[in-house]
Parts: structure tokens; C-alpha cells; sequence
């Protein structure tokens, strides 16, 4: 089965941040700037988590739920688990089919005790919000695919890692909490969020209702943003508003395309479940 996603990028923003601050690498550490969102303002208590068995498309699966009461909107969660340190080697026999199926990306030598579990959500949780369905898949090492974990999967499981895009003072940060050192680190690096561009092509668009946003890409001929809080309603008010500027609709049922008569291009889609759009325009 197709490999899907790779663990540690949470849902483009690690990519994004890297890319609008110029820099290469993904390196963690504490921040250490006055202005900046410190470690010791992070507590893994703020954030209550459950993870249970449950439904997934009629399959059995299991989901977690995320509770945050820390001071924070959180922006993206990203969840995954390990093999437990005193699994035996009988017991790993459990993941032997699954190691079978992808051998495409897993090599023979490979340990099943590499296995891991991991869910992701790109969606916005606001102070005192909970997420829902968050739903988890096999996979190995930071690696995963579209397998549910069995029951006697998961019982050999226990947390590893929860990543986090935290709003901070108009700043996103990468936060990750590891559940071994009982400890957070911050991505080196942190990116703007809830600003906008000042190039004449972002001009050509407003910013959406919504609670928060990020830029994706800030180029003279290419604009992108990821809006997130919206609903059916704003969105639809949102492509109201866009033909009204003078987009003309193109004829599409699952997202909005448009142009102007100076050859801008703007196309929208929204996430009905995540409540999130990304909205692009360029120059055609």
C-alpha cells in the first residue's frame, strides 16, 4: 500500500516555516529570545488527551480526543506512539503481516520494534476547545499508511510524541513533547502568523473571516495562505465576495476558481471537517 505522509512535517507548517525564513534544516531546541514562546510556558497537563477504541468508515480503529486548556489557540496536532521497551520478540509477531505488506519501505533487517502509531489533524483548536477523531494509522518509524492498528497492536503501544503548532504573540511555533524525557523542545524556527503580504498580488485578495492564518507562500507572482476557523458559511461568503471583486466563478462542485480580466487566477478550497481553506493566487 502507497506510503502517505511523512511524521515531523505537521501538515506543511514545519515545510512553510522553513521555507518563508529561509533556512535549512528542522533542528529543535529552546527558544531563548525575551519575546519568544518559551518551554517553561508549556505544560503537558494544559493539554488532556484520550485515546479509545472506536469506528472508523465501519473498520475498527482507534481515535483520540485533545482537550486544550493551556493559554494558547493551537494550530495542527500531531500524535504518535511507540513499541514499548519490554515488548519481546513473540509478542512483535503481532506487526509480522504488516511488515510483509510494506516491505517496498521496509527493509528486511528491519525490527518491528520501529513500529509506530500515528494520527494527524490540521485543525484549529482554541483555548479550552477539545479535538475530536483524530484517528491513527501504522507505521514505521516516522513513516505511515492507511493500516487501523489492531487491538493486540495497540496493547503493546505507548505514547512517544505530541507536536503542536502553538499561536503565540502573531508567531506560530512547532512545539513537540516528549513523553520519555517528560520534556517539550521548540523548533528553531517560527514564522508569522495572522500578518499579511505587502506585495501587490496579495492586494488583489482580502483576508478571510476566520480566527487565524498563515502564509504559505510570499512570492511577487504567487500568493498562499491556509485560513483556519471557517466555516460553510464564511466560506461561502468568502467566494461571494471574490466573485464580487470580479472573479469569474469556474464551473467546479468541490472548490471555487476564478479570474479577473488582468489575468489573476484565485483558487479556494475548503475543509468542511477541519474548518480550514487554502486560498492561492497568481499570474497568469
Amino acid at each position: 500500500m502507497k506510503n502517505i505522509k511523512k511524521f515531523g512535517l505537521l501538515f506543511l507548517l514545519v515545510v512553510m516555516i522553513t521555507t518563508l525564513t529561509a533556512c535549512g534544516g528542522n533542528e529543535k531546541n529552546s527558544s531563548s529570545n525575551s519575546s519568544s514562546l518559551k518551554t517553561s510556558e508549556l505544560s503537558i497537563e494544559d493539554f488532556k488527551w484520550e485515546t479509545k477504541a472506536s469506528k472508523c468508515n465501519g473498520d475498527d480503529c482507534y481515535v483520540l480526543s485533545l482537550v486544550n486548556n493551556s493559554k494558547f489557540d493551537v494550530i495542527g496536532v500531531n500524535f504518535s506512539y511507540k513499541v514499548k521497551d519490554d515488548v519481546s520478540d513473540s509478542e512483535l509477531s503481532v506487526y509480522d503481516e504488516f511488515m510483509r505488506e510494506h516491505d517496498g519501505y521496509i527493509d528486511e533487517d528491519d525490527s518491528p520494534k520501529d513500529v509506530t502509531l500515528i494520527g494527524s489533524k490540521d485543525q484549529l483548536v482554541e483555548k479550552g476547545a477539545t479535538l475530536t477523531d483524530l484517528r491513527f494509522t501504522v507505521g514505521f518509524q516516522d513513516n505511515s499508511w492507511y493500516d487501523y492498528p489492531t487491538d493486540k497492536q495497540f496493547e503493546l503501544m505507548e505514547p512517544r510524541e505530541l507536536e503542536l503548532g502553538i499561536i503565540n504573540n502573531n508567531k506560530l511555533y512547532i512545539a513537540y513533547y516528549n513523553f520519555k524525557e517528560k520534556s517539550w523542545k521548540l523548533d528553531e524556527k517560527s514564522a508569522s502568523a495572522d500578518t499579511w503580504s505587502n506585495k501587490e498580488i496579495a492586494k488583489k485578495i482580502s483576508k478571510p473571516n476566520e480566527k487565524h492564518h498563515v502564509i504559505i507562500t510570499d512570492d511577487d507572482d504567487e500568493f498562499e495562505i491556509h485560513s483556519y476557523g471557517v466555516t460553510e458559511d464564511m466560506y461561502n461568503e468568502y467566494i461571494q465576495a471574490l466573485i464580487s471583486a470580479g472573479f469569474t466563478k469556474e464551473d467546479y462542485n468541490s472548490h471555487f476558481e476564478g479570474t479577473d480580466s488582468n489575468g489573476y487566477e484565485v483558487e479556494v478550497w475548503h475543509y468542511k471537517e477541519e474548518q480550514r481553506l487554502s486560498i492561492s493566487i497568481e499570474k497568469q
